[in-house]
């Protein structure tokens, strides 16, 4: 799609049958990419920059653009996956990717060599949380670092932010008031509005009899950086979980602890998606398995379309025939898969015609010989049946006749909730 628009423009400037330039050398654009992307992403001087330089170093500056190959793009991934993470790799050709992407969009490329590279598309959905025992050993043994460590990770616990947004925290998005976080600078460019609860209140309250003239709520004393946010805190964690005795365990599980924690008490998915600001409820879902009652929810579907119930006929009005329902005597009852053959259908009927009503009932018109009730006279024939369905789609019901039984056969993707009446 984006070569297609970049295609669209060309032709409407009139530059479609216009070569790329051949003497674009890769340096060059990238130094033109940078400052598109330093504008643009965020992650700039900590992931697209590098890995630019990255690609600088494997290529040369001064290979021309056209000169740059799948072929050897694809040996340098092979090569670099040898040392880095599958996802690390992918996301260092993706920034390829995207730098050819914009030099084809600017005139500086004629097409996109990345185009053909593969990706590995690993699956990271890791869900590690803390056990209670583990947090408790991780808390004490944060007392015994950096002033700073012990509030922000008994933060992460109770509000589940990213790094960066408890690291960038400023008192000023504190609302005590209303007792709420609102960050406006996230990562998925949504304002973040978090509850504060009572353990996160008193942690901040803590914070706020220390606090200076800089704007951030964890902050830098003294030195060169003094007011300035903390950036990282990996070595003084790093520590703290070794001597408790923690393995395989992030910064960023504690998000997935405060959500765990969460939906193991009982907390509704939809409060937990709000909560850790995902767009969609897809990312949530990991968490889904850890609770009993949402599963017991899911569960509780079969109970409603496993059986199926009669309509009950209107009575019939001052005036009118009787229905052959209530010449036959046949009353109302709960029907299921297994007893449709023992309805009082006609021994050879077929459907004449199908109507779909308001109130999401189909009408079957049927026509044959007369109805026998399992105890009784021959009655006479039964005009119409209805089924009730609860997706809302049209269920066709072929009835037909085999031996002296008569058969309902429903479509595969039809689910009745009531039966024939």
């Amino acid at each position: 799609m984006r070569w297609w628009v970049a295609e669209i423009r060309k032709i409407d400037e009139g530059t479609w049958a216009a070569p790329a330039p051949k003497n674009v050398t890769l340096g060059d654009a990238f130094d033109k990419y940078r400052k598109h992307a330093q504008a643009h992403q965020r992650s700039f001087k900590e992931f697209t920059d590098p890995m630019l330089r990255f690609w600088e170093r494997e290529f040369g500056r001064g290979t021309p653009l056209a000169r740059v190959t799948t072929s050897q793009i694809e040996q340098i991934k092979l090569k670099r996956a040898q040392s880095v993470a599958p996802a690390t790799c992918d996301k260092t050709v993706g920034v390829l990717r995207c730098a050819f992407n914009w030099a084809i969009s600017q005139g500086l490329a004629a097409s996109n060599p990345v185009r053909g590279i593969k990706f590995f598309n690993p699956n990271n959905q890791r869900l590690r949380y803390l056990a209670e025992d583990e947090e408790q050993r991780l808390l004490a043994e944060a007392d015994k670092g950096p002033r700073h460590l012990t509030p922000m990770i008994k933060l992460a616990l109770n509000l589940g932010l990213r790094w960066g947004n408890l690291s960038t925290l400023r008192w000023e998005e504190i609302d005590s008031h209303a007792g709420v976080i609102r960050k406006t600078d996230t990562k998925n460019k949504e304002t973040l509005t978090v509850p504060v609860n009572d353990t996160a209140r008193a942690v901040l309250k803590a914070l706020e009899g220390t606090r200076t003239d800089s704007p951030y709520v964890f902050h830098h004393l003294n030195g060169p950086n003094a007011g300035r946010e903390i950036r990282s805190v990996k070595r003084s964690f790093r520590r703290a979980l070794e001597r408790a005795g923690i393995n395989d365990f992030r910064w960023h599980d504690l998000r997935h602890t405060f959500a765990s924690k969460l939906v193991m008490a009982g907390a509704d998915l939809m409060a937990v998606q709000r909560f850790l600001g995902h767009k969609t409820l897809r990312m949530t879902q990991r968490y889904a398995h850890l609770s009993h009652r949402y599963l017991a929810d899911q569960i509780r579907i079969l109970d409603k379309i496993g059986s199926a119930k009669v309509c009950p006929r209107r009575a019939p009005k001052r005036g009118h025939r009787a229905t052959s329902q209530a010449k036959s005597g046949i009353r109302s009852r709960r029907v299921t898969m297994a007893n449709l053959n023992d309805l009082p259908l006609p021994s050879k009927s077929r459907i004449t015609s199908a109507s779909r009503g308001r109130t999401n009932r189909i009408r079957f018109a049927t026509r044959g010989s007369g109805v026998r009730a399992p105890s009784g006279p021959p009655c006479h024939p039964l005009r119409f049946h209805w089924i009730s369905t609860l997706d809302r789609s049209f269920a066709p019901c072929n009835l037909g006749a085999e031996g002296s039984k008569t058969r309902a056969i429903l479509l595969a993707n039809s689910r009745c909730a009531s039966g024939i009446g």
